[in-house]
């Protein structure tokens, strides 16, 4: 057995970085970034003030911590009620508006710690690579997965197809999908089985398809789907959360570059800090660089 097996996961202490280390912004300034760097920030819509964005934040960085997630959601409504309840609006409204927040508190811890516990699953994925060189795509498979998502139930890739730097969960807002590792004896029994998973272990041909052109072939209808991620999905790369300046700007013209660079000097994403200061690896919580 390979030295690299990792028989323990990996500390709680990267789940609480991914999170503690998102910039908290306001949501006129997150729905100015392009959506691989939106998976990089952390916003609740409706409240404008960074100080409150950065409270949450941390409070739900506690939960990789062992924190109980009653208590971390609490304090999160808490947080937020002063933005979401009307002091002057009638007592029927007012409790709407108080279960409102309570659905948008349980909603934003589940996608922040969610995508944290990921980019750490990520990392013990990555590292055994050479035991488990396949992985699987699962989905929930309930009537709330997108088709997009449901095409690709039980498919089985390589794991160092260009295939999951776009389609590793979460790949889009709200996906609750999963990857789970194989061995090269899990693929064989696979292609062996019985049929039900037929299809789900491509061919050459088909794997390079779906990684040049995101078409997939579903063998049970025998129709082809498009799984590009659309316009606005998340965009991340789970084992680099900060994308290099010069992935962001490579391909752009250089007078588009010159004006992104001017925009990301003066945009503050919190006081004096700006989107550049950001990118540069800044830590706005205890102001120093990561």
């Amino acid at each position: 057995m390979s030295e690299k097996l990792l028989l323990k996961p990996v500390p709680h202490e990267e789940a609480i970085a991914f999170v503690a280390g998102k910039s908290a912004l306001v949501r006129s300034t997150f729905d100015k970034l392009s959506p691989q760097l939106k998976a990089r920030a952390f916003t609740v819509t409706g409240i404008n003030d960074a100080n409150t964005l950065q409270r949450i934040r941390d409070r739900i960085a506690e939960i990789p911590a062992g924190a109980d997630w009653n208590a971390v959601k609490k304090d999160v409504v808490s947080e937020a009620l002063p933005f979401f309840v009307d002091p002057a609006a009638d007592h029927e409204t007012q409790v709407n508006q108080v279960a409102a927040a309570d659905r948008r508190a349980e909603t934003i811890l589940r996608k922040e710690t969610f995508q944290a516990y990921q980019a750490a699953q990520y990392d013990v994925l990555d590292r055994q690579r050479d035991v488990f060189p396949y992985w699987q795509y699962l989905t929930m498979e309930d009537d709330a997965v997108r088709p997009e998502h449901a095409a690709l139930d039980q498919l089985v890739m390589p794991a160092d197809s260009p295939f999951w730097d776009t389609h590793y969960p979460p790949w889009d807002w709200g996906c609750r999908c999963q990857v789970v590792p194989l061995t090269q004896d899990d693929v064989d029994e696979i292609q062996g089985g019985d049929g039900e998973l037929e299809g789900r272990v491509l061919s050459d041909v088909q794997q390079e398809r779906l990684e040049t052109t995101g078409d997939l072939h579903l063998p049970d209808s025998g129709q082809m789907i498009n799984v590009t991620p659309k316009p606005g999905a998340m965009q991340w790369t789970p084992g680099d959360l900060r994308i290099p300046l010069e992935e962001l700007t490579k391909n752009l013209d250089p007078t588009i570059v010159a004006l992104f660079m001017k925009w990301m000097s003066r945009e503050a994403v919190q006081g004096a800090t700006t989107v550049l200061d950001w990118l540069k690896g800044k830590d706005f919580s205890e102001g120093r660089q990561s």
